[in-house]
Order: structure tokens, then C-alpha cells, then sequence
């Protein structure tokens, strides 16, 4: 209540904030409450003509905008998801051709000569099981952790120096074939695994290759060459005993020397398809 200068009296209008009534919720929703209540009788009020109305705004964060970067990640993940797909099939399908190898071969060469051929197999696929493995993740490691422009001359180093390893690794097996053959008590295949040299020195040229698509991230390359060549190797295995027995001395001798033909078909498919990459400074040293 206001007392006037005459004595009388009167009362201020009540403000909107002080009379509204609000209910009472928990301690920590009251203010809320409240100030979400006045909100509602200000906008709801009368108001004197003239009077503008307020005006309400809605402001939306915009979607942050894809930045080049995260799209490349997402197309390096996509690319490796397709490419470990492909890979993998290429693995699978590399089996299947082995079991087709498994049930055609001792038809063409007998259980005699198809044992013997195995028994090669075995001891040169522990020469070059080893080569495969560090030539493929040494070369893509190289590849892939050079600038793109500095791969050409990566892929020029890598392959030179597999290439000078390659001649020295096929002629050590050639010099360890007969105490090879003697260890395994078979003798009688020393000149089938001084034949079978030759596919130490092919894989030692191929297998570069293999690594460089892989470092590229050329996975579907690198799965279509592995399918390509296992069925290469089949053909050769089964035609070899067959056309290159008697020149060979044997079906066993035919069928390593068209295993050696197919490694050296398929290191010739990957050069063509690779290349030997540009002289200068870059990759290994």
C-alpha cells in the first residue's frame, strides 16, 4: 500500500511474476517451474493496441560439414572392407583348386608318381614358403609408407633388390637337391627338385609384385592374380605330366617343369600389370 500526499491511499498493481501460482515439485524443478509459468502469461496476456507482439525465434545448429578428411577415411575403409573380401575368396578359392589337384593328379600320374610329386612340393614349398611371406609384407610396408610421389621409385628399389636375391636363393636349392633327396630317402627325385629350382627363382620375382598391389591397396589386383595363378598352376601341374613327360624324362619330372612354366607365366602377368616403377631417390635403402 502507497500513501498519497493527501493521506489517501492505494495499491500497486500487482505484477504478473508475484501473483502467478505454481505448483511445488521437487526442489530442483521449482525455479523451472516458475519461470516456465510466467513465460506462459506473458505471451498469453492482453495487450494495449499498438502493442507488437513478441516475436519467437528457433535457431537449428546446423550438420557439421563432412570434411575431406573423414571422407577419405570412409572410402580407405571401404576400400579395405572390398579388398579383404576379395582377398579372402581368393584364399578360398585357392583351396578349392588345391582339393581339384588332389583328385586329378593321381589319376594322371599314379599313387607311385603323385606321392613323389608331393614329396617334392613339400620340400620346395619350405624353401619358399619363407620368400612369399617377407616379400609381400616387406614390399607392402615400403609401398605404402612412401609419399605417391616417391612410389614409383619405391617399387624400382624393392624389386631390384628381390631381383638380386632371386638368382642366388634358385641356385642354393639347385645345389641342395640331392642332399635333399637323400634326407628324404627318395633319391630318385633329385632331378625333379633341381627342376622345381626354378620355381624358387620365379617366386622370388613374384611375390614383389603381390606385395606392391597390396601396399597400393590394389586388393582386387592382388586377389585376381592369386585366383589366376592357382588356376595357372593346376593347368600346368596335370598338361606338364602329360606333354612334357618324355622330354623331362618322366611324368613326375613334366608335371614340376609345367609348375616351374606357370611361375614364370605369372611373374611375366605381373610385371605387365605392375611395372618396374621409375629410377631416383626413394624406398628402401
Amino acid at each position: 500500500e502507497v500513501k498519497l500526499l493527501d493521506g489517501a491511499s492505494t495499491k500497486a498493481p500487482a505484477s504478473t511474476t508475484a501473483e502467478i501460482p505454481t505448483k511445488r515439485g521437487p526442489p530442483s524443478m521449482g525455479r523451472w517451474s516458475l519461470r516456465r509459468t510466467v513465460l506462459s502469461r506473458e505471451l498469453t496476456a492482453p495487450r494495449a493496441p499498438g502493442d507488437k507482439a513478441p516475436v519467437t525465434t528457433t535457431t537449428e545448429s546446423p550438420e557439421p560439414p563432412t570434411t575431406p578428411t573423414a571422407k577419405a577415411t570412409a572410402d580407405v575403409a571401404r576400400t579395405a572392407g572390398r579388398g579383404g573380401l576379395a582377398v579372402a575368396f581368393a584364399k578360398v578359392y585357392f583351396i578349392l583348386v588345391g582339393l581339384v589337384q588332389q583328385v586329378i593328379l593321381p589319376r594322371v600320374l599314379g599313387l607311385d608318381g603323385y606321392g613323389a610329386l608331393s614329396s617334392g612340393l613339400s620340400s620346395v614349398t619350405i624353401a619358399y614358403n619363407p620368400i612369399i611371406f617377407t616379400s609381400i609384407q616387406g614390399v607392402s610396408r615400403a609401398v605404402a609408407q612412401s609419399p605417391d610421389t616417391e612410389q614409383p621409385q619405391a617399387i624400382r628399389r624393392t624389386l631390384g633388390i628381390h631381383a638380386l636375391l632371386a638368382l642366388p636363393l634358385g641356385l642354393g636349392f639347385f645345389l641342395l637337391a640331392r642332399p635333399i633327396g637323400e634326407l628324404a630317402g627318395a633319391p630318385h627325385l633329385v632331378g625333379a627338385l633341381r627342376i622345381i629350382s626354378g620355381v624358387v627363382v620365379f617366386y622370388s620375382l613374384y611375390t614383389p609384385f603381390i606385395g606392391v598391389l597390396n601396399g597400393q591397396k590394389r586388393f582386387l589386383w592382388q586377389a585376381g592374380l592369386d585366383m589366376l595363378y592357382a588356376t595357372i598352376r593346376t593347368a600346368a601341374l596335370v598338361g606338364g605330366a602329360l606333354v612334357l613327360a618324355a622330354p623331362f624324362g618322366g611324368k613326375v619330372s613334366g608335371s614340376v617343369g609345367g609348375f616351374v612354366g606357370a611361375s614364370a607365366l605369372i611373374s611375366v602377368i605381373a610385371l605387365a600389370l605392375v611395372g618396374i616403377g621409375k629410377r631416383g631417390a626413394g624406398g628402401p635403402t
